[in-house]
């Protein structure tokens, strides 16, 4: 469903939200909320980024969120509750992909934050790397 109806501000939309249950590595409310109905290709305003010179580097969706997340060298201190949380974060890209995220979209901010190789499958120990082959598997079409 669209953020307009919804009747509501940006800022305490489902979309806005599941958005930020993907940032926080929240895999049943990310669930939740898509069963909810949130919008999985929803798009985050260029307004909300506040001094933003470049909308197209930003996570403005759920699965861009995801790659931001992949690149975050400090993911295990943000999500402490978790055991392995670039494990929960490939749980939570599988989720958005079967709920039909925009796998074109966030695979363009893979390529400006880790350029066009991807998948690399000599990397596929690397948990984070594999939550990225998965998006560009996903793209590629394999």
């Amino acid at each position: 469903m669209p953020l307009a109806a919804h009747n509501m501000s940006y800022k305490d939309s489902l979309e806005a939200r599941l958005i930020a249950a993907v940032s926080d590595l929240e895999l049943n409310k990310v669930i939740d909320l898509l069963a909810q109905g949130a919008d999985v290709n929803y798009r985050t305003p260029p307004t909300a980024y506040v001094d933003c010179d470049n909308y197209e580097v930003q996570p403005y969706s759920a699965l861009r969120m995801v790659v931001f997340r992949c690149s975050d060298s400090a993911l295990e201190y943000s999500a402490p509750h978790l055991k392995n949380p670039e494990a929960e974060l490939k749980e939570i890209a599988k989720v958005l992909l079967a709920h039909g995220a925009d796998v074109v979209d966030a695979y363009q901010l893979i390529v400006v934050r880790h350029g066009d190789g991807y998948p690399h499958d000599e990397w596929e120990d690397n948990e984070a790397e594999a939550v990225l082959n998965l998006i560009a598997r996903h793209k590629k079409g394999f």
